[in-house]
């Protein structure tokens, strides 16, 4: 039997040098199909093209989709387009069939034999990006292939060191998202002795998902999920004075990232996406080193290093330990260190409870008796949600679940924002979104009382960085949502 009469593919004559792209094959009967397509794209003065595979009903099994793109060399024809990718499809909806998911920052380990070559044992999945005139599904993963190499190399310092190597190899900010069968591996083995013999590959270590390490205005950023708290528990195993090393996964709200160098340099080396000033900077690590004279933070390969005194690092640990936000000032030149929390993604809950469909189409009060009891002990929460746009343009241009996703993760953004701020005085705020083509969005915000520019202006360079769903053609959707704030404003009877 030929191989597409095992995927399930129909026609039983069908001659692969007779497939037109794109074309869709259905894997699993009734539950998984894949589609394939080939897309041209052009990385500085050179054009490739590469065929793109593209998992549809993992979703339903609760697994994100799975994208997985292979450059095709020039003397290979369009039908050469290999077999092995429709197949990890199948295995991973296996996987997601028991309820183990990959996500953004997870590995795959294929073995000595590899995946799609014998060079490329492992494989991370990272958030999925255009390639050319082709766009993924909403929230999906591309898989990229990685070295035995840059596979220990992720062991050492996490796959944020990987990815920047390869977007400054690649050209391509952070990282590619397609795959080429015979690159050479970014890191060699001497890099990679290099980077096992560094002093903060002995450092105790913790590998944190869903967190990201940043730096912007002289304050390096740790942002953790709420549910890294246990890991934190063997900080009371751990001597006072010994450090630590938190390894980060890529900080999202970043537009630059720091790339490892083999030599020591006067200035750190960092990439940015086009069109971007590199305002936020992401790292691979925070590692902290306790017991110093002075607290101060620093760039250090590419990551930050925390020297913190006795009494800071004390305060820290208790932080860590309770899910509390944590606020270090620099004593002499460096960097402040600010840790903050957010919710799990996939545990995040919001407030509202918004349904946009039908009739429920509009303005709906969306917070919930809990969150309101709780008043100023929330960062943020919504009280409001006016859709600016009619039912029909929400179905035509975007649908109603997306639009529905997006406001809670908007609303989740706002709350994180504030909660990464600290506790202040309470204040009423309005956030406008109009959500625009190409997965872009402009945000407008009144507060009442007034908050300073500044903090308004971080704000608004939080909320443009979110990923907007897809529209459909050339139109806008525009919503706009009422907010309190620790609380909102206090108004006197």
């Amino acid at each position: 039997m030929v191989w597409w009469q095992s995927l399930g593919l129909p026609g039983a004559e069908l001659d692969k040098g007779s497939i037109k792209f794109p074309f869709e094959l259905e894997l699993v009967p009734d539950v998984l199909k894949a589609s394939v397509s080939l897309n041209t794209f052009i990385i500085g003065e050179d054009e490739h093209v590469c065929w793109t595979y593209c998992s549809h009903g993992l979703s339903k099994a609760g697994q994100k989709e799975i994208v997985i793109s292979i450059v095709k060399d020039p003397e290979e024809k369009n039908s050469d387009f290999p077999q092995a990718p429709m197949e990890l499809f199948k295995t991973i909806l296996q996987h997601a069939l028991h309820q183990e998911y990959i996500d953004i920052g997870s590995i795959s380990d294929f073995g000595e034999n590899g995946f799609l070559s014998a060079r490329f044992p492992g494989a991370a999945y990272v958030r999925s990006q255009a390639i050319g005139d082709w766009f993924p599904p909403e929230n999906s993963l591309s898989c990229l292939l990685l070295t035995a190499e840059e596979l220990a190399a992720s062991q050492i310092a996490g796959l944020t060191r990987v990815m920047a190597l390869l977007g400054k190899t690649y050209l391509h900010y952070p990282c590619p998202v397609w795959n080429q069968l015979k690159r050479e591996s970014v890191i060699t083995e001497a890099k990679l002795k290099l980077m096992s013999e560094s002093f903060i590959a002995q450092m105790p270590r913790i590998l944190i998902r869903d967190s990201g390490s940043s730096a912007r205005d002289r304050v390096i950023d740790l942002q953790l999920p709420l549910s890294a708290r246990h890991y934190f528990k063997q900080l009371e195993q751990l001597d006072s004075d010994s450090p630590l090393l938190i390894i980060s996964e890529f900080d999202e709200r970043s537009d630059a990232i720091l790339v490892y160098q083999d030599e020591r340099k006067n200035a750190p080396l960092a990439i940015s996406a086009p069109g971007t000033q590199g305002t936020r900077i992401a790292g691979s690590f925070v590692c902290f080193a306790p017991s110093q004279e002075s607290d101060h933070g620093m760039i250090i390969e590419d990551g930050f290093a925390i020297s913190i005194r006795k009494q800071s690092w004390e305060e820290l640990r208790q932080s860590l330990l309770n899910g509390s936000p944590f606020y270090l000032s620099r004593q002499e030149e460096g960097y402040d260190f600010r840790l903050s929390w957010h919710q799990d993604e996939e545990k995040a809950i919001s407030p509202n409870t918004i349904q946009l469909s039908g009739a429920d189409l509009g303005c709906r009060s969306g917070a919930s008796e809990e969150a309101c009891a709780e008043g100023s002990s929330v960062p943020a929460y919504a009280t409001e949600i006016n859709l600016l746009s009619h039912e029909k343009e929400i179905k035509e241009l975007l649908g109603a679940d997306l639009l529905k996703r997006y406001i809670e993760h908007i609303e989740d953004v706002i709350r994180d924002h504030f909660l990464c701020m600290g506790e202040s005085e309470g204040f009423d705020l309005s956030v406008t979104c109009t959500i625009l083509p190409e997965r872009k969005a402009e945000f407008e915000v009144k507060s009442n009382p007034v908050i300073e520019a500044d903090d308004e202006k971080d704000l608004l360079d939080r909320l443009e960085i979110t990923y907007a769903p897809e529209i459909v053609g050339t139109g806008k959707i525009k919503f706009s949502m009422q907010l309190l704030v620790w609380g909102g404003k206090r108004n006197e009877a």
